[in-house]
């Protein structure tokens, strides 16, 4: 919604929440590594894994099924490929956010004066112009200069 919108709040916003789902996945493999490193004592000591750990019924399964080696080996390629891509979507978004927070160097600030009015423009559409008498009558807020020339 934020780059759609173009507003750095709401990108900022998105980034935080980018940032709190990398450390979220940091987390989990912190947790995780442990348990998949030890996936094979599942088999041997249940017990000890179950006080150490508590219960994880996938790791008994894998463990009882034989597939601790192919798990690890899955959970390591795809855990370690979703942490470079959230890595780099929040990378991504905070230099986004960098970028629209910042006014861009070609623009340069407007002056807040106001005209001075001494332009004025005429429709062709108007009564005036059609029974022609077109700038006979000076527009409301013409320069004084310009009544005194036309009477």
């Amino acid at each position: 919604l934020g780059a759609w919108n173009c507003k750095p709040a709401y990108i900022s916003w998105y980034n935080g929440w980018e940032m709190l789902r990398l450390v979220a996945w940091l987390f989990m493999l912190k947790e995780d590594i442990p348990l998949l490193l030890r996936c094979e004592n599942w088999v041997d000591s249940v017990e000890s894994m179950k006080e150490t750990y508590g219960w994880n019924a996938e790791l008994f399964d894998s463990a009882m099924a034989g597939r601790c080696h192919s798990d690890r080996v899955h959970f390591f390629i795809l855990s370690t490929l979703t942490l470079l891509v959230l890595s780099y979507v929040a990378s991504a978004t905070s230099q986004y956010s960098e970028l629209m927070s910042s006014v861009p160097k070609h623009l340069l600030p407007v002056p807040k004066d106001l005209s001075s009015g001494i332009y004025y423009a005429h429709s062709t559409g108007e009564r005036g112009y059609i029974n022609g008498m077109y700038g006979a009558v000076p527009p409301v807020g013409a320069p004084s200069t310009l009544r005194e020339e036309q009477a």
